[in-house]
């Protein structure tokens, strides 16, 4: 199960979050920077996007990580993550992010995934 982040602004941006994600310990090897899909009439490529892969021992790093960037930039990011009835878009904005609306997000899309580390492995193989 994966998480996609998009962030508002340059690919520059994109980047700079990919950096400080990939130095988190509890992290590492879970992100990846891809192209995301060229907007409809547009030829090449989109905007970066940070592809994150999701099991029960990354929902703590990651929302510390992703809120601390965020408030520090003041910026906006849009997160993908899968839902039932298909991809659940959100738009954080910087000063209004709390860790606990980060943990629920991500915490919501692994109900699955149980918390016991060779359990987490097979689910994420799923």
């Amino acid at each position: 199960m994966e998480m996609r982040i998009a962030v508002d602004g340059s690919r520059a941006d994109a980047t700079a979050l990919w950096d400080w994600l990939r130095a988190e310990p509890g992290l590492r090897g879970r992100v990846q920077l891809v192209d995301g899909p060229a907007e409809p009439g547009t030829m090449g490529h989109g905007t970066l996007e940070l592809v994150v892969v999701l099991a029960a021992t990354v929902v703590g790093p990651l929302s510390i990580a992703l809120r601390t960037w965020l408030v520090q930039r003041t910026t906006k990011a849009t997160v993908k993550v899968p839902g039932p009835a298909g991809p659940i878009e959100v738009t954080l904005i910087g000063t209004q992010v709390t860790e606990e609306l980060l943990r629920d997000l991500i915490a919501g899309v692994l109900p699955v995934l149980p918390t016991s580390p060779d359990r987490a492995v097979a689910a994420e193989e799923r």
